[in-house]
C-alpha cells in the first residue's frame, strides 16, 4: 500500500503458475490492495480487487493487456523483479528488504538462587540475544518442574521485558525437586514471530551430595564426600538462633549380618549456616569416610550412609530428606607373624623356618609407610651348639619409636625394659599394654599394627599384627604378605630367593636382613611431618548385640551403644580390634616431664588396676619376668647391648636325637603334647586352630632338642594363645550370633588360665588369688620358703675390679611378688662386723631361679671397706627365711681370699681406716705429706720421707722506717714440695703484727732498732726460723710538718699550708700577691725573687728590653706601649678622654682603683670587682682550700693545692697504684694497697705451693698449679675415668684404672690384637677387630663364598675363589673375552657365545649348506653360497 506513487498499486498475480513461453498468450489476474491491518500495519488482503488481464511472451519482452483502473487512487505498478524474504526473515510485503523475524538466543538461560526481602527466589537470567535492528525485544518465560519419569509440570509462564524472571521457592518448589526455565525471544512489532526455545540446565533445589556411591577398601584410605546446599538459608529471626539447618547422618548395614558397620565418618552431623551464595553453591560441607580395619574375615560389605530428614523451623527445609550414599567395603586380609623361643619363625603367609645365629635384623618393614620392626637375637644356651633367642625389639610407626629390651645384662638375669625413644610425645592411638603382670607386653599403633612380646626368663617371643594396609607391601623376615608362602624368601631388592630349607633353617635368607650399622640401636631416624590424625565417628544405626565379648570386660566401652550423633568419636576409631585378652593400658607410665603438657589418654585401666590391687589384693607379680618401666629415651643413649656382627657361619645347625640326657624325639613330642594340650587355652582353641595347634608342639620339640632343658616346655603356650586370639578375631560369626555364655567362656579361659588353678577367683580383669598364693594364674604358693643354692662367684666380690653394689643369688622357689626380700646381716664370726647393720631390701626378681640383692643402700664407707663379710638370706615377708650364704667383699690389693671365704693380708700393703693402699701410695686427702709405709706402720699414714723444709727469701737492703710512720714488709717463702707455708711470730711485741701470708707491719713510737723472730711452717709441719732487724729513724720536719713514708727507706714531710720545702722550711706566702709582672715568683726563706721572661727586666720584670718609654711621653698614669717599633699610649684613665698622650677629665674627681668613669661624674667598678671602693676581686666559683681571689676569677692557691679554683690537692711524691690524692700529701688507696703513697700491696689470700701475690688477692701460681690460692694441681693431659690430679702431671687413679692419666683400665683377660683397656673389663678395639676382648676379626664387606676373615679386611678364600673378599670365582681354563667366571670353573657367557670357556659363537638361525658360525649370528659361507644363513645358492 502507498507504493509506486499510488495508494493502491495493482500487481500481477501469477499464482502458482509461470509466465507464458515465447509466442504464447496466457490469462492472468492483476490484484489491488488498499486496506491495512490495524495491529501489524500490513495489508489486510493483498488482492481485494481482481482484474482479469492477458500476458503474451514476445521473446525479448512481454506484452500485457490491461484494463483501465477502477479508481484514480489505483495504478498499475511496474518495477524490477524483487527477491522474497528467506526463512527466518520478515518484511511487511514478504520481499526484500527484510529483517530477522525474531531475536536469536545464543546461549541457554541460567538459574541461580537469590534472596530478596527475606524471601528465597530462583532467578532465570537471560543473556542478551543477537539482533541487528533497533526494535524492542520481549521474552516468553516458562518455569517447568521435572518429574521422576521425564514428565514436566508448568509452574509459571509469562511474557517479560527484563532480562530475568524469578520464581519464589516457598510457593512453588519442594527441596529435592528439579526445575528448568524455558525462554523464547521476539520483537514487539511481530509478537507472533518467536525464536526457538532455549532451556536452562536443570536446577536441583536442595543438598547436592557428591559422590553418591563409594567403593572402599580396608586399607586406611580416606574418601571425601561433599555436600552442597543450592538454596540459601534465610534467617527470619536471628535472635531465636534457629537459622542453621542440621543433617544427621547414620550408617546402616545392608547385608543383615547383625555386625557393626565397616565404615567410620569424620562426623555424624552436618551443620549449614546462612551465608552468601557463591557461583556453585550456597554452602558447602565435607565429611571423610574410611573403612574400618577390623581384623575379621567378614567379606565384602554393603553399607548405606543414611541422611535423615531435616527438622527445622524453616518451612523450606523442614522435612527434606537428602539422598543416601551407597558404600561397598572390600575386605582385605590381615595376618600375624611370629618369632618364638629360640627362634622359630612363621611368616605372614604361613611359611615356617628356623635360625640360630645372633645379631640385629629387619623383622618387618612396610614399603608404603614408615613402619618397621627390628629384632635382636642373643645367645640363649644350647647343648652341643649355641642357639639364639629374641632379647628385644625396636618398633617405629611414623615418629613414634618404642623399644622392649632384655639385652642389657647377662642371660637369665635381665627383665624387659620398655622405652619411648622418639623425640616427641606418643601420638594419639599409640598404646602400651600389659597382660599377665608383665608376662605379655603389647605395643599398639593407630594403623592397627601391634607388636607383642611374650616374656620369658631367657628373652622374648615376638608376635606382629600386620594391618590390611600393608597387604602386598611388606619385606623382611616376616615375608612379602601376598598370600603366597612360596615367595617369602626374598632379598632387599624384593627379588625372590630360591633357597631350600636346610634342616629346617633358612640362614641365607635371614642374612639378607642383617643390620650391619646397628639400625635404630645406634641412630634414630629424624622426625618427619605426617598427616594429622583425623577425628572419626561411628554413626551406626544398629543396636548392639548382647554377646559382644567386650561386654564381659568392665573397662571396655560398649562399642554399639547409640547415644547421640557424636557419641563415639575419637582419633583412632578406624581400627577395631575386639579385646580378647584383658590388658592394662600403661601408656601413661611413659610420660616425659619435658612434655608434661601432653594430654594423657586412657588411664582408666591403670586406675582400675590399682583399685583391684588395693581392694581385692590382686596379685601383681608372677614367676614370669616383670617390666622395667623406662621413660623417654635420650637419642644419644645406646638402646641395646650392641651384639657385634659375628663371623656368620651359614652351615645349618645339625640337630640330633636323642638329646645328651637321652630324650628321644617321640618322648619329646609326647611330653610337649601332654604339657600344651592339657592347658585350658589349648582345650578351648584346639577346634578353632585345628592343625595350627601343632605349630606350638613342633616348636616345643625343637626347643627340647636344642637345649635339653624342660624349662622350655611351656614357652610355646603363648603361641597357642596368640594364634587363637587372632582366629577369634577373624571369625566374624562369633560376634554375630547371640551366644553370651560362649563369649564369657572365651574371656574366662584367656584371662583366668586353668581357672586360676583353684587358688583364686576369676574376675573380668584376671585372677584374684587367695591368701598365700600369687602369680597371674595363682599357681604359686607363698608359704614354702625359698632356698639359696649359691652366690655369684662363690660369694666373693673383689671391690678393686668388680661392681659389688648388686650380688646375684641363685636358688629355688623364687617368686615374683612384691614382698620378696633380701636380708643382709653381719657375719658375727669376723672382726669387721661392727661397721655393718642389718638391712632388709626388696629382692630384684630376675627369674624363678635368680634374684639380685641390692647392696647400694649400704653406706659408702661400708661399700668401700677392704674386707666386709655379711650373711645373705631371702624370704617372703611374714614367712621363714631361706638358708644363709656368706658374702665376702674384699680388696685384692691387700687381701688374698680363697673360695672358702678365708682372707689374709698381703705384705707391703697398708690397711688404713678400712681401706687398702700399696706401699708408698700417697694419701688422697693429703698427698703431699702422707704415704703408706708398711715398714713403719701398715695401719696408719706415715710422713713422707722426701719432704723438704720451706725456703725463705732474705731481703738484700736494710729494713728501716721513721718514727710515727707504719712500716709494712712482705716476707716471701716457698715450699720445694709445692705445699703452702704459714708465717708466725715467735715473740709477740707491741705494735708488731704478722699475717699468715707473711705481711709484717710495725709503727715505731721512738727512734731505735727492733729484732723480729719469725717461724715458717709447711703443710707437712716442717718449720724454719728467721730473724730480721728494723731501724726507726727520727722525723726532722719543721714548722709543724710531719713525716710520711715514701718507701721502706725514705720519707717526706707533709707541710702546713703556709710552708713548703723538703723540711717545711720555706714560707709559701711571699709569692701569694704575684709581684713578678713578666716572670715567675720564687719563694725564699727571707722573701722572694723573680725570674723574668725573655725581653723583660727589672726587680719585678716590668721593663721591656731594647726600647725605653723613659721619659714617658704619655699622659700621666697612661702606660707607654711599644709595638713593632712604634710607641703608643694606652687609653686614658677612667673618667678621662683623649688619645693617651693627652687626656682631659670626664669626671671632676678621679675614680678609685678598679673603677672607671662611666658617665660624667659617675664611677663604676671594673667587671670582676665589687665593694664601695671596688677593692674586692670576685672569683666564681669561690677559691677553695684557703686560696685567695687576687683578680677576677684568678685564685692564688695555698702551698699543696692547684687548679683554677685551688680545688686539686698536690701529693708529692704522687700517689701510686692508681691511688687518689684527696688532700695535700694525703692519698686514698685502692683496695689491696696501703701506705702514705699507696705503695705497699696487701694480699688477704694465702698463696700456696709457691704462688706469689701479684695483685690484691690475686695469686700468681707456679707452673703446674692453678686456682684462686694455687691449691689445685694441673695435669696435662687431664686425669680420666674419675682420677684426681694431686700434683703437677700426677694423677691418683680410682680402682680399676692406671696410667699417666688414668687412661687405661684393668681388663682380665687382657685385650687382644692391640685393643686398649679403657674401662674395667672393657676394651676399645682397633679398626678391624671387635668382641669383648678384641679377639674377633672383622672384614668389611664380609668374606663371601665361605671365605674366612683372618686379619682386618683380609680373607682366606676356599678353593675356587680369590679376591680381597673371596668374591671372584676361579675358572682354571678361563672364560676368554666372551664370558665371566661366576662359580669355580663355571663361566657365564655373553649372549651369542657358549661352550665351557665361552669360546664358541652361536647363531640364532643355523648356518646352512656347510656354513660355519664365526661370530654371534654371523655365518661364514662356503664358496658359492651367501645370505645371512648361507641359504642362497649360486
Amino acid at each position: 500500500i502507498n507504493h509506486c506513487s499510488t495508494q493502491a498499486p495493482i500487481w500481477m498475480n501469477v499464482g502458482s503458475g509461470s509466465m507464458p513461453s515465447v509466442g504464447e498468450t496466457r490469462k492472468a489476474t492483476a490484484c489491488a490492495a488498499f486496506t491495512r491491518n490495524a495491529q501489524t500495519e500490513s495489508p489486510s488482503n493483498c488482492c481485494i480487487l481482481r482484474i482479469e488481464t492477458k500476458i503474451k511472451n514476445c521473446g525479448n519482452y512481454y506484452v500485457y493487456f490491461l484494463s483501465p483502473p477502477q479508481s484514480c487512487f489505483m495504478a498499475y505498478c511496474t518495477q524490477e523483479p524483487r527477491e522474497a524474504c528467506g526463512d527466518g526473515e520478515y518484511s511487511k510485503d514478504g520481499y526484500q528488504p527484510c529483517r530477522p523475524a525474531h531475536p536469536y538466543l545464543i546461549s541457554d538461560p541460567h538459574i541461580r538462587p537469590i534472596v530478596a526481602e527475606n524471601r528465597v527466589y530462583l532467578q532465570c537470567t537471560i543473556l542478551p540475544p543477537v539482533t541487528n535492528v533497533t526494535l524492542d525485544v520481549g521474552f516468553t518465560v516458562r518455569w517447568l518442574k521435572l518429574g521422576d519419569h521425564g514428565d514436566r509440570t508448568e509452574l509459571l509462564a509469562a511474557d517479560i521485558e527484563k532480562m530475568f524472571s524469578r520464581l519464589e521457592v516457598k510457593d512453588n518448589l519442594l527441596m529435592g525437586e528439579l526445575v528448568i526455565c524455558e525462554i523464547k525471544a521476539y520483537y514487539f512489532e511481530t509478537i507472533n514471530l518467536k525464536s526457538d526455545k532455549r532451556e536452562s540446565s536443570p536446577f536441583f533445589a536442595g543438598i547436592n551430595i557428591v559422590p553418591n556411591s563409594l567403593t572402599l577398601a580396608e586399607n586406611g584410605t580416606f574418601h571425601m564426600v561433599t555436600m552442597e546446599t543450592t538454596i540459601p538459608i534465610v534467617c527470619n529471626d536471628p535472635l531465636l538462633n534457629q537459622c542453621s539447618i542440621t543433617v544427621n547422618i547414620q550408617t546402616r548395614d545392608e547385608d543383615g549380618l547383625n555386625l557393626r558397620d565397616d565404615i567410620v565418618l569424620s562426623r555424624c552431623s552436618i551443620h549449614f549456616v546462612p551465608q552468601l551464595c557463591k557461583e556453585l553453591h550456597c554452602g558447602i560441607e565435607t565429611i571423610l569416610v574410611t573403612a574400618v580395619t577390623d581384623f575379621a574375615e567378614d567379606g565384602d560389605r554393603r553399607i548405606t550412609i543414611v541422611t535423615e530428614s531435616i527438622e527445622s523451623s524453616n518451612a523450606i527445609w523442614h522435612g527434606y530428606d537428602p539422598a543416601d550414599i551407597q558404600v561397598m567395603v572390600k575386605d582385605i586380609p590381615t595376618s600375624m607373624c611370629y618369632s618364638f623361643t629360640d627362634p622359630h619363625f612363621i611368616t605372614l603367609d604361613g611359611r615356617k623356618y628356623d635360625y640360630y645365629k645372633t645379631g640385629t635384623f629387619i623383622l618387618y618393614k612396610s614399603t608404603i609407610r614408615d613402619f618397621e620392626v627390628q629384632n635382636t637375637l642373643w645367645p640363649c644356651g644350647g647343648t652341643s651348639h649355641p642357639v639364639s633367642c629374641n632379647c628385644g625389639f625396636v618398633v617405629r610407626e611414623n615418629n613414634d619409636i618404642i623399644s622392649v629390651d632384655m639385652c642389657k645384662g647377662n642371660f637369665l638375669e635381665t627383665k624387659p625394659e620398655v622405652k619411648v625413644l622418639g623425640r616427641f610425645p606418643l601420638s594419639d592411638g599409640v598404646k602400651i599394654k600389659e597382660t599377665k603382670h608383665g608376662g605379655k607386653l603389647t605395643i599398639e599403633f593407630p594403623s592397627g599394627a601391634f607388636v607383642r612380646a611374650d616374656v620369658g626368663e631367657w628373652g622374648i617371643s615376638i608376635t606382629i599384627q600386620a594391618p590390611s594396609v600393608d597387604f602386598n607391601h611388606t619385606i623382611g623376615l616376616c615375608g612379602l604378605f601376598d598370600g603366597n608362602p612360596n615367595n617369602d624368601f626374598h632379598d632387599r631388592n624384593m627379588n625372590i630367593l630360591n633357597i631350600p630349607l636346610k634342616k629346617g633353617q633358612a640362614n641365607e635368607f635371614v642374612e639378607q636382613w642383617r643390620i650391619q650399622d646397628g639400625g635404630f640401636k645406634k641412630l634414630l631416624p629424624l622426625p618427619k611431618l605426617y598427616r594429622p590424625t583425623v577425628h572419626l565417628c561411628c554413626c551406626s544405626q544398629m543396636s548392639p548385640p548382647n554377646n559382644q565379648l567386650n561386654n564381659t570386660l568392665p573397662t571396655t566401652i560398649n562399642m554399639f551403644n547409640q547415644i547421640d550423633y557424636e557419641w563415639k568419636c575419637d582419633n583412632f576409631n578406624n581400627v577395631r580390634r575386639p579385646e580378647v585378652i584383658y590388658s592394662f593400658d600403661i601408656t601413661s607410665l611413659y610420660a616425659n616431664s619435658v612434655f608434661s603438657h601432653r594430654k594423657r589418654r586412657r588411664v582408666d585401666s591403670e586406675m582400675m588396676f590399682k583399685t583391684y590391687r588395693n581392694k581385692n589384693k590382686l596379685s601383681t607379680t608372677s614367676d614370669d619376668d616383670s617390666i622395667n618401666h623406662g621413660n623417654y629415651g635420650d637419642i644419644h643413649e645406646n638402646i641395646y647391648q650392641v651384639l657385634g656382627d659375628i663371623e656368620v657361619n651359614l652351615v645349618p645347625l645339625d640337630r640330633k636325637w636323642p638329646t645328651p640326657t637321652g630324650i628321644t624325639e617321640q618322648q619329646a613330642r609326647t611330653i610337649c603334647e601332654n604339657k600344651l594340650f592339657n592347658t585350658s587355652i589349648a582345650k578351648m582353641c584346639r577346634h578353632i586352630l585345628k592343625d595350627k595347634i601343632h605349630d606350638a608342639v613342633d616348636m616345643c620339640v625343637a626347643d627340647l632338642q636344642l637345649t635339653d632343658d624342660l624349662i622350655w616346655l611351656d614357652q610355646s603356650e603363648a603361641l597357642i594363645e596368640n594364634q587363637c586370639e587372632a582366629a577369634l578375631r577373624l571369625n566374624a560369626s562369633i560376634w554375630q550370633h547371640n551366644a553370651p555364655a560362649y563369649t564369657e567362656h572365651i574371656a574366662e579361659v584367656f584371662n583366668c588360665p586353668n581357672n586360676c588353678h583353684g587358688n583364686g577367683e576369676c574376675t573380668p580383669t584376671g585372677c584374684v588369688c587367695n591368701r598365700g598364693y600369687n602369680s597371674h594364674d595363682c599357681r604359686n604358693r607363698k608359704s614354702q620358703a625359698p632356698k639359696i643354692v649359691s652366690l655369684e662367684n662363690n660369694g666373693l666380690c673383689d671391690i678393686r675390679i668388680q661392681n659389688c653394689t648388686r650380688i646375684r643369688v641363685t636358688g629355688r622357689r623364687f617368686k615374683n611378688i612384691d614382698d620378696f626380700r633380701c636380708i643382709i646381716t653381719p657375719d658375727t664370726s669376723e672382726q669387721y662386723q661392727s661397721i655393718l647393720n642389718e638391712s632388709i631390701q626388696d629382692a630384684i626378681y630376675v627369674n624363678k631361679r635368680t634374684v639380685l640383692c641390692d647392696l647400694s643402700s649400704l653406706s659408702q664407707k661400708q661399700q668401700t671397706r677392704a674386707l666386709v663379710k655379711m650373711v645373705i638370706k631371702v624370704a617372703f615377708k611374714g614367712f621363714e627365711p631361706s638358708n644363709a650364704a656368706i658374702l665376702t667383699l674384699f680388696d685384692s690389693l691387700c687381701f688374698d681370699c680363697d673360695w672358702t671365704g678365708k682372707c689374709k693380708r698381703k705384705n707391703a700393703t697398708c690397711f688404713i681406716e678400712g681401706q687398702c693402699f700399696s706401699n708408698f701410695e700417697r694419701d688422697i686427702k693429703n698427698p703431699m705429706c702422707h704415704e703408706c709405709n708398711a715398714d713403719i706402720n701398715p695401719f696408719d699414714w706415715s710422713i713422707s720421707q722426701d719432704n723438704k723444709a720451706p725456703i725463705l727469701e732474705i731481703p738484700g737492703e736494710e729494713l728501716s722506717t721513721v718514727v710515727g710512720v707504719e712500716f709494712v714488709h712482705q716476707i716471701f717463702a716457698t715450699d720445694p714440695d709445692g705445699t703452702s707455708v704459714l708465717f708466725q711470730l715467735v715473740d709477740e711485741k707491741s705494735g708488731l703484727t704478722l699475717s699468715k701470708s707473711g705481711l709484717l707491719t710495725w709503727k715505731s713510737q721512738s727512734p731505735g732498732a727492733i729484732n723480729v723472730s719469725v717461724k715458717v711452717t709447711d703443710d707437712c709441719s716442717m718449720s724454719i726460723y728467721y730473724s730480721l732487724q728494723i731501724l726507726a729513724y727520727p722525723c726532722d720536719c719543721k714548722n709543724g710538718g710531719f713525716c710520711v713514708s715514701a718507701d721502706s727507706t725514705q720519707y717526706a714531710c707533709a707541710c702546713p699550708l703556709e710552708f713548703m720545702g723538703d723540711l717545711c722550711e720555706i714560707n709559701a706566702l711571699t709569692c701569694a700577691s704575684s709581684p713578678c709582672s713578666h716572670g715567675n715568683c720564687i719563694n725564699e726563706i727571707d722573701g722572694y725573687s723573680c725570674i723574668c721572661a725573655p725581653g723583660y727586666t727589672g726587680t719585678d720584670c716590668e721593663i721591656p728590653d731594647g726600647m725605653s718609654c723613659d721619659p714617658n711621653p704619655c699622659f700621666k698614669g697612661v702606660t707607654c706601649l711599644i709595638h713593632e717599633g712604634i710607641i703608643s699610649c694606652d687609653v686614658c684613665p677612667a673618667g678621662m678622654v683623649g688619645d693617651g698622650f693627652t687626656c682631659s677629665e670626664m669626671c671632676n674627681r678621679p675614680c678609685p682603683l678598679n673603677s672607671y668613669c662611666a658617665a660624667p661624674n659617675m664611677c663604676k667598678c671594673t667587671p670582676g670587682y665589687v665593694g664601695f671602693g671596688c677593692h674586692i676581686a670576685m672569683c666564681r666559683p669561690d677559691c677553695q682550700n684557703g686560696g685567695r681571689c687576687i683578680k677576677p676569677n684568678v685564685c692564688s692557691c695555698m702551698i699543696g693545692y692547684t687548679g683554677n679554683y685551688c680545688q686539686l690537692p698536690i701529693c708529692s711524691p704522687p700517689c701510686q697504684n692508681d691511688g687518689k690524692c684527696v688532700a695535700r700529701n694525703v692519698c686514698s688507696c685502692n683496695y689491696g694497697y696501703i701506705g702514705p703513697r699507696c705503695g705497699t700491696m696487701t694480699c688477704n689470700k694465702h698463696c700456696e705451693n709457691g704462688g706469689v701475690c701479684s695483685s690484691p688477692d690475686v695469686c700468681h701460681c707456679q707452673p703446674g698449679w692453678t686456682g684462686p690460692t694455687c691449691a689445685l694441681a694441673v695435669c696435662l693431659p687431664h686425669c680420666k675415668n674419675g682420677g684426681m690430679c694431686v700434683r703437677p702431671n700426677q694423677c691418683l687413679c680410682y680402682n680399676g684404672f692406671y696410667g699417666h692419666s688414668c687412661e687405661m683400665g684393668i681388663c682380665f683377660p687382657s685385650c687382644k690384637n692391640g685393643g686398649t683397656c679403657t674401662r674395667l673389663n672393657m676394651c676399645t678395639c682397633p679398626v678391624g677387630y671387635y668382641g669383648r676382648r678384641c679377639e674377633k676379626v672383622r672384614c668389611e664387606p664380609r668374606c663371601q663364598n665361605g671365605g674366612k676373615c683372618v686379619k682386618p679386611n683380609q680373607c682366606s678364600c676356599p678353593s675356587g675363589y680369590r679376591g680381597g673378599k673371596c668374591h671372584r670365582a676361579i675358572c682354571v681354563s678361563g672364560c676368554g673375552q666372551n664370558g665371566m667366571c661366576v662359580q669355580p670353573n663355571v663361566c657365564a657367557c655373553q649372549q651369542g657365545f657358549t661352550g665351557l670357556n665361552c669360546q664358541t659363537p652361536t647363531c640364532q638361525h643355523r648356518c646352512m649348506y656347510g656354513g660355519r658360525c664365526i661370530k654371534p649370528n654371523t655365518c661364514s659361507c662356503r664358496h658359492g653360497y651367501s645370505g645371512p644363513t648361507c641359504g642362497r645358492r649360486p
